[in-house]
């Protein structure tokens, strides 16, 4: 596993929209309600390409032939699409509201530019969290589509060398973006970069100004033609440049982030973060204001929270407000790998099978759910008999698939609330499917890095409603070969630090490594790894502790100086 080196710098005050620069993310959608064609009313969307066969996004299939297709502004064909981009889509919607005609199609990389921090990749190698520029970027292996000219990018081949373009969502909570799909470039030197952010210690003797963490140099090229005001610090912006040797940006042009539908009105279905959320009644994704208080929410029951991923489906109206109708999460709370059981082709429902003989789990899919392999998947090329891993939402008896992806595996995996647990008989139990546990299960807190526990502390910990992960070796027993209790923070870009004990002190709980000093309390995770892992108390791991012993120390995000682990290796 590769560590960070360093502190995790997080940039609070880049108070990054979602939408794209030059009049915003779905400015050049233009009016929702004047394409409508023969038939059909005018719908404005952006959101991830879910298929192919046409174009698939936000669960609308629009006809593709005749749209203008554009990539990063230029001219492009259906071709150059690819699964998980982020993109915008002005047409007309049929009356069924799930097909359509696409008059235009564009994608733009939500990020452009060089890794900047050593990546990061979880115990179980599912999460891959690096940095560019001062943006938190995660990927997740079967679900961030990996592009390269070559074919050999992947998750397991990205490093601190590679240049890339990111498409995915942004939450300015967290300052990261949640990788859809990312492609790696081939040189770093002259690369075009593309990077958002709040300017700041602008210099109008040098011309330059910072933004995202980077120096930005405006020279005489520079097309400032969208600034009416000229720079100043506190704009909202997109920079498009070149990256220089020492690491700085050369504007080729710096463009305002504006309100994304400017005023326009009509349908629209948009995917996005949440921010700025006061109520149902009035919140944000891709920076249009959004009332969804008398919208129907799936999974029913939804609360509602700035950070959460929603597909949005209502009508702009002229005051500039999205009236949704609907307010679907895109987050995978449930996470299954197992074989499908049975198919319903017309109505996209599948059920999946995690134990012989035992009960099924539901799924249903809709034109949003990403669906494949290595390559896009329509339902219908599915099987009964297959592996597939379904992430989504838990809607009662239903999982609302957002992927379902085939896998080639020697275990099933059901990840999800937990909704009883019997520590005496050794149970749990995750959407209606109860596993046992024996001497031979183990047992983990899941995070960046996997603590190993014993029985009793696991069950100890185990709350109801808290994400738990049971893995069983095919053929499936019900017995748990492996459970892991989620910490809720492998979703979060963590400073760790390994290397030497430097100095320490017990009474004042200090530990130095790699110049860096950290405090360690009674909140602290502390580990002793001597071939096999324990958790300890304060004492028994300051008894431990030498000069020269090597250490890992991990400090969650907000960082605070305060060791979230400590781990020493024996």
């Amino acid at each position: 596993m590769k560590l960070l080196k360093g502190m995790t710098v997080l940039v609070s005050a880049l108070l990054l929209s979602a939408c794209g620069g030059g009049g915003g993310e779905l400015a050049a959608l233009g009016p929702g309600n004047d394409s409508g064609g023969v038939g059909g009313t005018g719908i404005s969307t952006s959101g991830r390409l879910s298929g192919f066969g046409s174009v698939w996004v936000n669960g609308i299939k629009f006809e593709s032939d005749d749209a203008m297709i554009s990539i990063d502004g230029a001219p492009a064909t259906e071709n150059d699409l690819r699964l998980g981009m982020i993109v915008r889509v002005n047409g007309t919607l049929d009356a069924n509201g799930t097909t359509g005609v696409a008059d235009t199609i564009s994608y733009e990389a939500r990020l452009i530019g060089p890794v900047t921090s050593d990546p990061i990749t979880d115990t179980d190698q599912e999460l891959i969290h690096f940095q560019i520029y001062a943006f938190d970027v995660v990927a997740k292996r079967d679900l961030t589509r990996f592009e390269s000219s070559d074919g050999t990018f992947n998750f397991d081949t990205l490093t601190a060398a590679d240049v890339l373009k990111v498409s995915g969502f942004f939450d300015p909570v967290t300052n990261t973006i949640d990788a859809t799909q990312i492609e790696r470039l081939q040189n770093l030197v002259d690369t075009p970069v593309r990077l958002f952010g709040v300017i700041s210690m602008f210099d109008a003797m040098n011309m330059t100004f910072e933004i995202a963490g980077t120096t930005v140099h405006v020279v005489s090229a520079t097309d400032l033609t969208d600034l009416p005001n000229g720079l100043t610090d506190g704009l909202e912006v997109e920079v498009n440049g070149i990256l220089l040797m020492d690491g700085s940006v050369e504007a080729r042009d710096v463009t305002l982030e504006t309100d994304p539908f400017d005023g326009q009105s009509g349908e629209v279905r948009i995917e996005g973060v949440i921010r700025n959320f006061t109520s149902n009644s009035n919140f944000e994704v891709l920076g249009q204001r959004v009332n969804a208080g008398a919208a129907q929410l799936e999974p029913s029951g939804t609360t509602l929270a700035d950070g959460q991923l929603v597909q949005v489906e209502g009508v702009l109206m002229a005051n500039g407000m999205l009236s949704a109708d609907t307010v679907k999460l895109r987050e995978a709370a449930v996470d299954i790998t197992g074989v499908i059981a049975t198919m319903d082709v017309a109505a996209q429902m599948l059920s999946i099978e995690l134990v012989t003989g035992a009960p099924t789990v539901s799924v249903k899919a809709d034109g949003a759910t990403q669906i494949s392999d290595d390559s896009p998947l329509t339902f219908d090329q599915l099987m009964v008999g297959e592996l597939v891993r379904v992430r989504g939402a838990n809607d009662g008896a239903l999982v609302l698939a957002h992927d379902i992806k085939r896998k080639d595996d020697d275990k099933v995996e059901l990840e999800g609330p937990l909704s009883a647990f019997d520590p005496v008989a050794g149970t749990l139990t995750i959407l209606g499917i109860t596993y046992n546990v024996d001497a031979a299960t183990r047992y983990e807190f899941d995070g960046v890095q996997d603590i190993v526990t014993d029985r009793a502390t696991f069950f100890a910990t185990l709350t109801l409603g808290a994400i738990v992960s049971i893995k069983d070796q095919l053929p499936a027993d019900g017995i748990a070969d492996e459970v892991e209790l989620d910490l809720g923070d492998d979703d979060i870009l963590q400073t760790q630090v390994e290397g030497d004990v430097e100095d320490f002190d017990a009474v004042t709980g200090s530990v130095t490594v790699n110049q860096i000093t950290f405090t360690i309390d009674q909140s602290t995770v502390l580990v002793i790894d001597d071939d096999d892992e324990q958790i300890v108390d304060y004492d028994t791991f300051f008894a431990a502790l030498q000069v020269g012993i090597d250490i890992d120390i991990t400090d969650r995000n907000p960082v605070d100086g305060i060791a979230d682990t400590a781990r020493l290796e024996l």
